[in-house]
């Protein structure tokens, strides 16, 4: 079991210690890489911090738009895409190796992780650019995305992602957050789904829907109102800590 969190995107939770205290219940966190969130300093900090912890640490590139926290797609070619997420990561990784860590995955944000769940084109860009930048990095992806698909066929590691504090479509997708019930704040419900998960292969949809879900790691939103409740509850039932 992996216990996935994003971090290094809001200075506010960091320095009140609000994300301080999720990392004592993770096992790995996706650091933002500056273009929807957080600035050199806030994400060198998350790092340290992380490499105190021994989390394992992945790089969380974006859509380059921090108007809108990377959350809404964005029209553009294959080659600018391939460059900023190769600055994006490169960039990431020169920080946390500076802080004697060693990047150990990848996983997408917000729109671009949804849009390269089912677009074969932008999944491509991303596992070209994970291989060329270091191929035994592990890719973060949802359950027979086309980011899986496109991973496997170059002989990447995935690590298959659920969430916890997310429901979902009948077509394994996220509910988008613009609808109602898109999160689960409550921590014994998430609890909950990520027992049916884990343990039968099995999520209920918003619709009432039972449908197959296989995950590798688990993620929670670090900027949920209730996120360290629902990572102290996930950490208590898998590890006992």
């Amino acid at each position: 079991m992996d216990i996935n969190c994003d971090m290094g995107e809001m200075s506010k939770s960091w320095y009140s210690g609000y994300d301080k205290d999720i990392l004592s219940f993770v096992t790995s966190i996706n650091v933002s890489c500056g273009a929807h969130a957080g600035d050199e300093g806030l994400i060198t900090d998350t790092v340290k911090e992380a490499v105190k912890q021994k989390l394992k640490i992945g790089a969380h590139p974006s859509f380059p738009d921090a108007l809108n926290f990377g959350r809404v797609v964005m029209e553009i070619s294959s080659e600018d895409l391939r460059q900023t997420l190769f600055q994006q990561i490169l960039f990431l990784k020169g920080i946390v190796e500076k802080e004697g860590g060693k990047l150990h995955h990848l996983k997408p944000h917000g729109a671009l992780y949804n849009l390269a769940a089912q677009d074969v084109r932008v999944a491509s860009v991303l596992v070209n650019v994970l291989r060329d930048i270091d191929k035994s990095l592990i890719l973060y992806c949802p359950f027979k995305s086309a980011l899986e698909k496109e991973a496997t066929k170059l002989g990447l590691t995935v690590w298959r992602e659920a969430f916890a504090d997310r429901t979902y479509e009948k077509d394994g997708s996220l509910v988008k957050r613009s609808k109602g019930n898109a999160l689960i704040l409550d921590p014994l419900l998430a609890l909950e789904q990520v027992k049916g998960i884990w343990d039968f292969k099995r999520v209920k949809t918003l619709g009432g829907e039972v449908i197959v879900m296989e995950a590798d790691t688990i993620c929670i939103h670090g900027d949920g109102s209730k996120a360290v409740e629902i990572a102290s509850s996930l950490s208590h039932y898998f590890f006992n800590k």
